[in-house]
This record gives C-alpha cells, sequence and structure tokens, in this order.
C-alpha cells in the first residue's frame, strides 16, 4: 500500500519525468506532454488537499504548503497553455520548442519541491536549481538585450543565493539542525540565528526583487516572453520568500521584523518613484 504523503511528491515527479521525457524522448510532442503533465500536477495537489499534514525526516506540508503548491499548480496550467502558441510567434530563438517546454517543466518541478521539503538547505536547493532554467527561459527570444538581461538576472540572483547560503550555515552552526520540524521545537533565540535569518532575508529577498537588489527584475520580465513573465512574478517570487516565512515562524524577532519592514518598505517606495517615468508595461509591473 502506498503511504499517503507520496501523494505530496507527485507534482514534483511528474513534471520532472515531463522534462526528461520531452527533452529526450518524444521532443514532437513536447507541448502534449506539458498538458498532461499539468494537468496531473494539478489534480495531484488538489486530492493533497484533503489528506492530512505531514511533518516527518523529509516533508513538511501543512496548509500553507498546499497553498503554495496549489497556486505553483494553477500557474502551472494556464502558462503551458498559453505557450502552445506564444512560443511559435517567437523568431530567432535561443532554444527550441521541446528545449522550451522541458525547462518550463523542470523549472515547475523545482519548485513543487521548494515547498514541501522538511529542510532549509534542500528548499535552497531547490530555488536555486530554478536559476539556470529561468535565466534560459528569459532568454528565448535570442537578442542582445534578451541575453543580457539573463546574464544580469543570473549575476544578481547568483549574489543573493550565496547570501542565503551563508545564511543557511549560520542557521545550522546556531542550532546544528535544518529541519523546519525541529528548529520549531528548539525555539532558536541566540545571535548567530538572528545573523542567519537576517541574511536570509537579503539573499532569498534578491530572487523576490526586494530592494536593494531588485535590479535583474524589470529587465529580465521586459525580455521574458509573456508566459514566462507570468510565471515569475506568480510563482518564482512568492516562493522565494517561502523560506522567509518558516524563519519567521521559527523566529519571530522584533529586530529581524523592523528589517524585513524597512527593505519592503524601500522596495515599495523605489518602485513607485521608479515606475513614474516608464513606458514599457512590462517594465512597469515588474
Amino acid at each position: 500500500m502506498i503511504n499517503f504523503e507520496f501523494i505530496y511528491l507527485l507534482p514534483c515527479l511528474i513534471s520532472f519525468i515531463a522534462s526528461i521525457i520531452g527533452f529526450f524522448a518524444f521532443k514532437r510532442f513536447a507541448k502534449t506532454i506539458s498538458i498532461v503533465s499539468s494537468v496531473l500536477c494539478i489534480l495531484s495537489v488538489i486530492a493533497g488537499f484533503w489528506e492530512p499534514t505531514v511533518q516527518n525526516n523529509y516533508l513538511y506540508v501543512d496548509n500553507l504548503s498546499k497553498v503554495f503548491s496549489l497556486m505553483i499548480s494553477i500557474v502551472y496550467l494556464s502558462v503551458v497553455i498559453f505557450s502552445i502558441e506564444y512560443i511559435n510567434h517567437i523568431e530567432n530563438k535561443l532554444i527550441k520548442v521541446h528545449q522550451y517546454f522541458s525547462l518550463l517543466n523542470i523549472f515547475v518541478s523545482a519548485l513543487f519541491a521548494s515547498v514541501v521539503l522538511n529542510n532549509l538547505g534542500l528548499i535552497w536547493v531547490g530555488i536555486e536549481a530554478t536559476t539556470f532554467t529561468s535565466a534560459l527561459l528569459v532568454s528565448t527570444q535570442n537578442d542582445s538585450i534578451a541575453v543580457e538581461a539573463a546574464y544580469r538576472y543570473i549575476i544578481i540572483v547568483s549574489v543573493g543565493l550565496i547570501i542565503s547560503l551563508i545564511a543557511t550555515l549560520f542557521i545550522y552552526s546556531s542550532e546544528k539542525t535544518l529541519s523546519i520540524f525541529s528548529l520549531l521545537q528548539l525555539h532558536p533565540t541566540d545571535s548567530i540565528f538572528l545573523l542567519g535569518s537576517l541574511l536570509s532575508i537579503i539573499g532569498y529577498g534578491t530572487k523576490a526583487g526586494i530592494f536593494p537588489m531588485y535590479t535583474w527584475l524589470p529587465d529580465a520580465h521586459g525580455k521574458a516572453p509573456a508566459p514566462v513573465s507570468a510565471i515569475f512574478s506568480a510563482v518564482l517570487l512568492p516562493v522565494s520568500l517561502y523560506p522567509l516565512i518558516r524563519i519567521f515562524e521559527i523566529f519571530p524577532n522584533y529586530y529581524l521584523s523592523l528589517f524585513a519592514f524597512s527593505l519592503g518598505f524601500l522596495s515599495v517606495a523605489t518602485a513607485a518613484i521608479i515606475a513614474g517615468s516608464q513606458t514599457i508595461y512590462k517594465r512597469l509591473f515588474a
């Protein structure tokens, strides 16, 4: 008998398998494979809503994780459907059509994994795994501006993820564990954990476009295909903040909240000022 907990890993596995099949075996059917994958993912996520929450060595799935998974699956299905015709109108593609859909599938697979794993280190790996695939998706339209935007995206986001890796090391050195469930039981209070949490806000916030590491966002959105821009806004940025939500649950500290509020305020204020002179709609929303 299959353990019900397996259902929470199904979306990750389905989209990963679809990526492999579409890339290596049935290239001409990559679109169809992606549609089937996205439908199966949303069905498995909906089925998981009626299953109990999970807290074990590998998975930490509560209602928040279920909501994130549902959000990813809905956007995934919408983006795949929209991409079917949209991708045909892009001239001089950097990647082929089957590669585009395979990258999209594996990108989503990493996101699904990031919101159900019970380990801050593995969550970091999942979020980091989206960088390479999303950079190639940004540069789908093969021109110098798109390639430059993808290059800038890789550089800035990689710096942020290095900072978040250092933050993860500080958190581990403080409590000798990266398990979300264990950390919630330990109630950490020391300054090393606080330092790790502060660095996490900067590191993961970089991928979410938080001030002052936001400069990649307008460029990437401005040159990315519309479906890629949509999945960036609706899924990638929120999932990048998911580990921060967990850290705030583990460590509800006043100074941590004040630091996050300050960066959030500066992000909104800076965006409001810059948006006033922006005329390109995709960059404006970014």
